[in-house]
């Protein structure tokens, strides 16, 4: 077999009757990248590779440039990092691919068989994998699953959002932040464990766009220390397996985001896209065996009730929340948050939904009414909510006519209303409708019947 290393160079460093060693697969790329950036940190090193950060880390809180926009990890060679020594190389000769020239890369990690061999890497390993998911509390990460290499790329990491931030209905944000840290509680972890129920929980956010389910998150994960992992479910190479393989290699402490879950199947199970992954596959993913403790999901959606139940009985969702338009108390806190020595919270949101009428107003709009007016003083944004209006009735005289449904109505009846309109073209071209056909048919009919034996009636 080949030897994933270059033997005589290493033999001269290493006695490798007295070491363990461990290769970290091709496909272990995130791995791969943790060891080869610990090593590099080494100050005896010498050979480097250079790269662009993964992370949209380029700017400190402070809005100042960040000094360093790429990232040092260890160049090919052989490296010690007690009580390891860490192999970097190049395997076999170059071969094409779909890329251009590429080269098989081994990373292989030896350690004393005296100073734990394969148990002190694998510590180390995990060590390196605990550090890098870590939550910073100025930022929290984001992550998205790499379907080709089947790992979660480290996408981002964004500042943190108060909770305060989130404007939602009083009774709703508590509704969610109380039952997560119930949940988190360690007397919940142990009723869970010592019950034998699988220590998660799954949420279902549903409701109107712009009524703060994504910001929601973005504040949990905030609040709560918690990565953010982003599963795109319609990739075309989305499978049964490959979600399997996201929900157990999840970064612990994470909330997994399932964003428009309706857009998979409809509550009939027809599937609405080509992706491979089947509704069953949805469910056992879901059903989480064998996935990290503690793990929190959940699932977004603008259509409720286009999902199929099983997707959203209890076991799979745990607590459903809705997300509606903007409410008066919405809009007075969030005068205050940005004009917090006003006292026109209240004269503001009065104004404000008596010019609205029945308009609905999402709290995405009401926020960028705000940023629109930040260089205007509070009795300017007091005042000036005929602005708003104005944008909201050209956005929606912009919007397409909605589609003709027929609510309640299963696919034949939707085929029965194309055959409808079908006939009705048809009988427009002729300019004969079915009544008048009849009707010359009842009358010939009656003609025969009543004229003499032998005649004619031609």
């Amino acid at each position: 077999s080949t030897c994933m290393f270059d033997a005589e160079a290493v033999k001269k460093a290493v006695d490798l009757s007295a070491y363990a060693q461990c290769e970290i697969p091709a496909e272990e790329c995130k791995l791969r990248q943790l060891i080869l950036t610990r090593v590099g940190k080494e100050s005896q090193v010498r050979s480097f590779q250079v790269k662009l950060r993964d992370e949209e880390d380029e700017e400190e809180e402070d809005w100042q440039p960040a000094e360093r926009r790429t990232q040092v990890s260890a160049g090919l060679g052989l490296f010690d990092v007690e009580p390891f020594k860490v192999w970097y190389g190049a395997v076999g000769a170059p071969c094409g691919t779909d890329c251009g020239v590429d080269q098989l890369r081994s990373v292989v990690v030896f350690c004393p068989i005296a100073k734990g061999g394969l148990d002190a890497i694998r510590a180390w390993c995990e060590e390196l994998v605990e550090e890098a998911e870590k939550s910073d509390p100025r930022r929290f990460s984001i992550y998205r699953w790499h379907l080709r290499h089947r790992y979660w790329n480290l996408d981002s990491r964004a500042p943190v959002r108060p909770l305060e931030s989130i404007v939602l209905p009083a009774t709703t944000k508590a509704k969610i932040v109380d039952d997560l840290t119930e949940f988190l509680s360690p007397s919940t972890k142990a009723f869970y464990l010592r019950h034998g129920i699988p220590y998660r929980r799954s949420y279902l956010f549903y409701g109107s766009p712009g009524a703060g389910k994504s910001s929601t998150i973005v504040g949990l994960a905030s609040a709560f220390g918690r990565n953010v992992c982003y599963l795109q479910l319609c990739d075309e190479h989305m499978s049964d397996d490959a979600l399997r393989d996201a929900i157990h290699a999840v970064p612990s402490r994470s909330i997994v985001v399932l964003e428009d879950i309706d857009s998979l199947f409809d509550k009939h199970r027809t599937k609405k896209n080509n992706t491979p992954l089947t509704f069953s596959g949805l469910l056992n993913a879901l059903d989480g065996i064998g996935t990290a403790s503690g793990q929190l999901f959940v699932m977004t959606t603008n259509e409720r009730h286009n999902l199929d139940e099983a997707l959203v009985r209890h076991g799979r969702v745990d607590l459903s929340v809705e997300f509606a338009a903007a409410l008066p108390e919405q809009a007075t806190t969030m005068f205050r948050n940005f004009y917090p020595d006003s006292p026109d919270a209240h004269r503001f949101a009065t104004n404000l939904f008596d010019a609205l009428g029945q308009r609905p107003l999402s709290t995405a709009a009401l926020q960028a009414y705000f940023v629109a007016f930040r260089h205007r003083d509070a009795a300017a944004a007091r005042d000036g909510v005929a602005t708003l209006i104005a944008d909201l009735d050209e956005r929606a005289a912009s919007r397409p006519p909605p589609k003709r449904t027929n609510l309640g109505s299963n696919d034949d009846d939707e085929d029965c209303d194309e055959e409808e309109d079908v006939e009705a073209s048809d009988e427009a071209a002729t300019g004969i409708t079915l009544p008048l056909m009849a009707t010359a048919f009842f009358f010939i009919a009656l003609r025969r019947l009543l004229a003499p034996a032998g005649t004619s009636l031609y």
